[in-house]
């Protein structure tokens, strides 16, 4: 048996002194202590791992070249019984142990009597045909099965069959090679199906069960090529496994991964022993063949040659790398920074610097284990420079590169509905409500519209601080929620409802809970908060509308019906956002003044057609915003966790086109000259120049000749088409340059734009002035503000 720490150092990504203890090293042969034609379970320290005992893996040719085969057994039992052995041998599961192991195997399938596939193939003798010849052989089909799993499992499992679809999930953490039936391919996954490390097709490892190699006059494979799986599995903090694996098939061809994150490790990370477990899944009827419908399954056997299986311990981080994903969420005066856990790092540094490159060190703060930092008492407006350092002990430190900018801006909810830990602590509130329905409509549907009440207040569906509606909201307070529903039923089958419509407590946070009684019919809501003071969209403040929805489902097979968008009530009239969500999601619209609303009518008792929005979909003036909230079109369920409008500063156009060049601050100002190219930036900005490149000034403004009258002069300057994120342009003439001032006479001039300006790239349109020659003397400047 060869030793296969050499092998594995290289996987393990760091070379290490450490020993290793050796658990496993065995051929399967007498030599090794193996008895012939024998259940391995019972066989030296292996054990069953399953209520129903032994037959799992049987020893088979020990007198020579010996295996742990599966095919004596997999006719014997189903895949929930008899299916796992273990190696019952403890070993220490502590944060900086690896577990590396190697073992050398084929798979197989018998081929379905009865089950053929015939090819036609012509004979050549160079460029002359010579024959035709017609094979035909039983074949197998592999299905979509879990063949073989094998890794590591905790003692108290022991009883439970090692099997990704049973509670033993909880408490075992193997690989796990699964079959993809029709694709030809296997994959290979770490703790459960979706940890997908790769998927090898079957011709690279020598296979072809099914014969779908055509050009192949042999017939069809149904072993695989040698194979050889080595593989590590290390403990990289308490709640984090991370593993990798290489598969060699025949020394030829090699899969090798990169390290993945186990997905559920469960209750396995707080076990303070393992052992080694392996299982392969075949039932007792597969391999039979149906002359109609074909092979009900076909099962995959496992022919093991060799295992060895070694653990080292307190060894250095396998990977050693700065944070990743450090973001910035930030607020008036206040940035919080987040970012991912750097495996195995022993704690993380916050620097703050004063430049985006360069510059000097502001703050160092030790933040020890956390994966968050808050900063307050910030300046609104200025943008910082962040890193976050992981801390390796004596291998070192790593710096997140580059540096993060943040802008904190002075904004704030106006208003919101959630999120909240516990809204209703004596229950489950449901509104009050009235409603009308009509029955004898012209397609015999029936359509039901409620309206939320409250005493002599139509529409308020839920009340604050009354009940269990409570106010332990982090705004300070519930607000009510106003709102109103259809319901529509098909026609001829039984009345639809919502039967859920309440206030949902839920150990994750509160939610608005709306869903109906049964799958005839859908309902359309409309929920909103009013009880702030109106706001106008068109003061230049910014305003930002997100909702969070955690479950949707669909009433309606028109699937663009089905969406969840945001609702203003301008005045008395409602407006419906065209951004919408029509899945689980958040709907966040970043600018509502710069959104398209469309007109929405709210139902009225006695409405005898599902309303819904038109689909006029256009920028509106909303100066008098007196309600805000949602409207969900044609669903049978929603869970709204919050919904909010978020008013205050927003960076200006300019700053956020300089961000994008990592300009910031004094830096970016309009009448800065960032590349001393003769252009500050907001003329850069303006004639689509690189303000980081002095040898790129954008474009150049043209005068054009006289007109055919031989009265005007013809001047065209380059104007950035989106007129919510481009500067001032204005043109400026004198009569003699000698005595000023310039004035801005573009008022008098006949001005056309169209067309795309030559080098924009579409980014950028021809703005044509037709100037007056009413001097004997005139000169033009473009002039470029913010």
């Amino acid at each position: 048996m060869k030793n296969m720490l050499s092998v594995l150092v290289g996987l393990a990504g760091l070379v290490s002194t450490v020993s290793a203890v050796e658990i496993i090293n065995t051929d399967f042969t007498i030599g090794g202590g193996y008895s012939d034609n024998t259940d391995l379970a019972g066989q030296l320290s292996w054990k069953a791992a399953s209520t129903s005992g032994s037959e799992a893996f049987q020893v088979n040719g020990a007198t020579g070249v010996g295996y742990a085969d599966t095919a004596a057994f997999s006719n014997s039992f189903d895949t929930t019984l008899g299916n796992g052995v273990y190696f019952d041998a403890s070993i220490l599961n502590e944060v900086a142990g690896e577990w590396r192991g190697s073992m050398d195997l084929t798979l197989s399938i018998d081929p379905v009597p009865g089950w053929t596939r015939t090819n036609t193939t012509d004979i050549y003798e160079g460029t002359n045909y010579v024959e035709t010849i017609t094979n035909s052989y039983d074949i197998a089909g592999t299905g979509y099965n879990d063949w073989f799993q094998f890794g590591l499992m905790t003692p108290d499992n022991t009883n439970n069959a090692i099997d990704w679809n049973s509670a033993a999930s909880q408490s075992v953490l193997p690989f796990l090679v699964k079959g993809k039936g029709g694709n030809g391919t296997v994959n290979v996954t770490f703790d459960n199906n979706s940890t997908l490390f790769f998927t090898i097709n079957y011709r690279d490892l020598g296979w072809d069960p099914s014969w779908s190699n055509a050009s192949n006059t042999n017939g069809p494979d149904f072993e695989t090529d040698p194979l050889t799986f080595n593989w590590v599995i290390r403990k990289a903090s308490d709640d984090v496994y991370i593993g990798k694996i290489e598969v060699i098939n025949d020394g030829v061809y090699t899969n090798e991964s990169d390290w993945l994150v186990s997905s559920s490790v469960n209750t396995f990370k707080t076990s303070e022993f393992t052992m080694f477990g392996m299982s392969h899944d075949a039932n007792a009827d597969w391999g039979t063949y149906n002359g109609t419908t074909g092979v009900t399954n076909n099962g995959v056997q496992i022919t093991l040659d060799s295992l060895y299986l070694e653990k080292l311990e307190d060894l250095p981080p396998a990977t050693v790398m700065p944070p990743e994903n450090l973001e910035a969420a930030t607020s008036d005066g206040t940035v919080v920074l987040t970012w991912d856990e750097a495996l195995e790092s022993s704690g993380y540094l916050v620097k703050r610097y004063s430049d985006y490159e360069g510059g000097s060190e502001v703050l160092s703060t030790n933040v020890g284990s956390a994966l968050e930092f808050p900063e307050t008492g910030l300046d609104n407006g200025t943008t910082y420079f962040y890193t976050v350092t992981s801390d390796y002990g004596g291998l070192g430190m790593l710096e997140t590169d580059p540096r993060l900018a943040a802008r904190p801006l002075a904004n704030g909810p106006l208003s919101q509905w959630g999120p909240s830990p516990d809204i209703n602590a004596s229950g489950f509130p449901r509104p009050t409500l009235t409603s009308t329905f009509e029955t004898n409509l012209t397609d015999n549907s029936t359509v039901e519209t409620f309206h939320g009440s409250h005493g002599s207040e139509d529409y308020v569906m839920w009340t604050a601080g009354t009940g269990s509606y409570n106010t332990n909201l982090e705004t300070g307070g519930a607000p009510p929620l106003h709102g109103m529903v259809q319901t529509y039923t098909k026609p001829g089958l039984a009345t639809f409802y919502l039967s859920n419509m309440y206030i949902k407590g839920d150990a994750g946070g509160d939610y608005i809970r709306l869903r109906g009684n049964n799958a005839n019919g859908y309902a359309s809501v409309l929920l909103w908060i009013e009880n702030f003071a109106a706001f106008d969209m068109t003061d230049g403040s910014a305003y930002q509308f997100e909702l969070v929805n955690t479950s949707m489902a669909r009433g309606t097979a028109d699937a663009a019906a089905h969406k969840i968008r945001a609702a203003v009530r301008n005045g008395t009239q409602w407006y419906v956002s065209e951004t919408a969500i029509a899945a689980v999601g958040t709907l966040e619209i970043a600018d509502m003044v710069t959104q398209n609303w469309a007109t929405f009518t709210p139902p009225v008792l006695g409405a005898t057609n599902m309303v819904t929005h038109d689909n006029n979909f256009t920028s509106r003036l909303l100066g008098n915003v007196t309600a805000f909230g949602f409207f969900h079109d044609a669903f049978k369920n929603s869970h709204t966790v919050s919904f909010k409008v978020v008013v205050g500063q927003a960076a200006t156009p300019l700053q956020q086109w300089t961000d994008g060049f990592n300009i910031y601050n004094e830096d970016a100002a309009a009448g800065f000259d960032y590349d001393n190219d003769g252009l500050d930036n907001v003329y850069e900005w303006g004639l689509f120049g690189d303000p980081t490149d002095s040898g790129n000034t954008g474009l150049s403004p043209e005068a054009v000749q006289l007109d055919a009258t031989g009265s005007n002069l013809i001047y065209i300057y380059p104007r950035l088409v989106d007129p919510d994120n481009r500067p001032q342009y204005f043109l400026e003439e004198i009569g003699n340059l000698t005595f000023g001032p310039w004035t801005n006479e573009e008022g008098t001039y006949d001005i056309s734009a169209g067309g795309d300006y030559p080098g924009s790239l579409g980014e950028a349109e021809a703005v044509t002035n037709s100037i007056p020659t009413n001097l004997d003397a005139k000169f033009i400047q473009l002039q470029i503000t913010e």
